[in-house]
């Protein structure tokens, strides 16, 4: 059981190291003695007993909360939101297909994203071009300016 206070992740990782470890077992029983495989079944029927966890006192109706996660790729990222999706009976949004549909739409939402990205574009040049004329003026000293 999950104490109140202590991070949730520390959860996602035992179960994603008990899902493991199933998996591990799944495929030990397939060479296991006779004896191998009841001591085996025995620690599987251990690993698939679920925690109980106690989650934070579930927000209003009227005050639903948005989670982005991310991270680098492989750190769990989509297997914590299936968790919590599960969880809060929430739906997941994929916001590479949400900007993907509305690429394909020409949804207004993206129309402006679009025309924001080409303003910080702009930006974005301007310094380049500016820090380029800077490396340029400093000569030798051009290394320190990068």
């Amino acid at each position: 059981m999950r104490e109140p206070g202590k991070p949730f992740w520390d959860f996602i990782v035992k179960d994603n190291e008990r899902r493991e470890r199933r998996d591990q077992i799944q495929r030990q029983l397939e060479n296991a003695s006779e004896e191998e495989n009841k001591n085996l079944q025995k620690e599987l029927e251990e690993l698939s007993q679920t925690d109980i966890i106690e989650m934070p006192q579930k927000v209003q109706e009227d005050k639903l909360h948005h989670v982005i996660i991310c991270g680098p790729t492989g750190c769990g990222k989509t297997y914590a939101a299936r968790q919590l999706s599960k969880t809060h009976k929430r739906c997941i949004v994929n916001m590479s297909e949400l900007l993907e549909w509305n690429q394909n739409a020409r949804t207004k939402a993206y129309d402006l994203a679009e025309e924001a990205l080409a303003k910080n574009q702009k930006v974005l040049s301007e310094i380049m071009l500016e820090r380029d004329t800077l490396i340029k003026k400093a000569g030798k000293k051009g290394a320190q300016v990068e």
